[in-house]
């Protein structure tokens, strides 16, 4: 199983007292990932699938990947250290390429701190931070003659609305309507992942209460089920409508320690 079929069935068992997910281990004809048996033996369909932000993920792949060149840039004009924040989906070659000279004129400026969201009237720093795709950059180090590469910004609107987009986005995709399009079950249910590297879907899954609404779903999909990995150890946030009910949330505790060891190696 992936990581995250792993990781409902987990958080999923701990929420549905009795329930068992039974991983269907025969998919070869694009089956659903699980038998959901509740206590008193009815039997739904379950598909889970995951949320990530594909553009964070090539940004983090061009930074890290193994030909990539990793975090740090070496330089030839620019005499202290520098630490750079790439926006979601910049350019990383570009940055590679350009950040030494374009950086350095900020340097001989004596200029320390570039930040991209508040000098609106800075014309010299709003073409730099637009070249770069760049959300700012400052001196960390006046020696080493570097620039760093710092963690990626992904940001953007989030709201209590955010999470339940992603995840009815992927109610919508193809594939999971026809994995339990051909169920045969009364209830058919989707469980999205919300990744952390999804960033704004995660935010509001974490941080906010769910709409008052039922989920939009297509007619094979009867449940939702919106589950992420809080910042804190063991500790999940779900959120569960369906086509009678409304968005419910709670938190639940469950070890997946040895998950995500697996899902580092």
């Amino acid at each position: 199983m992936r990581f995250e079929e792993e990781a409902v069935k987990r958080v999923l068992e701990a929420v549905l007292p009795g329930a068992v997910l039974t991983y269907r281990t025969s998919q070869s004809n694009g089956e659903y990932d699980f038998d959901l048996r509740y206590g008193n033996g009815t039997v739904a369909a379950l598909e889970v699938t995951a949320s990530l932000d594909e553009s964070w993920m090539g940004t983090q792949a061009a930074i890290h990947g193994k030909r990539a060149g990793g975090t740090v840039i070496k330089t030839q004009a620019c005499r202290k250290t520098w630490m750079l924040f790439p926006a979601n989906g910049a350019n990383i070659p570009r940055i590679r390429k350009q950040a030494d000279s374009l950086i350095f004129e900020f340097e001989r400026r004596n200029v320390e701190e570039i930040d991209c969201l508040r000098s609106y009237s800075d014309p010299a720093i709003l073409r730099l931070c637009n070249e770069l795709q760049i959300t700012g950059a400052m001196v960390i180090a006046d020696t080493g003659a570097a620039i760093r590469i710092g963690p990626l910004v992904s940001g953007g609107s989030v709201g209590q609305n955010s999470a339940v987009t992603a995840a009815e986005e992927e109610a919508a995709k193809s594939d999971n309507i026809k994995k339990l399009g051909t169920a045969g079950t009364v209830e058919r249910h989707l469980a999205v992942y919300i990744d952390a590297r999804a960033g704004v879907p995660w935010t509001s899954l974490t941080e906010f209460t769910p709409p008052s609404v039922k989920p939009d779903l297509p007619d094979e999909i009867t449940d939702l089920w919106i589950i992420g990995h809080t910042i804190n150890a063991n500790e999940f946030v779900v959120w569960h409508g369906s086509v009678s009910q409304k968005f419910s949330a709670r938190e639940v505790n469950c070890d997946i320690s040895d998950l995500v060891r697996k899902s580092t190696r």
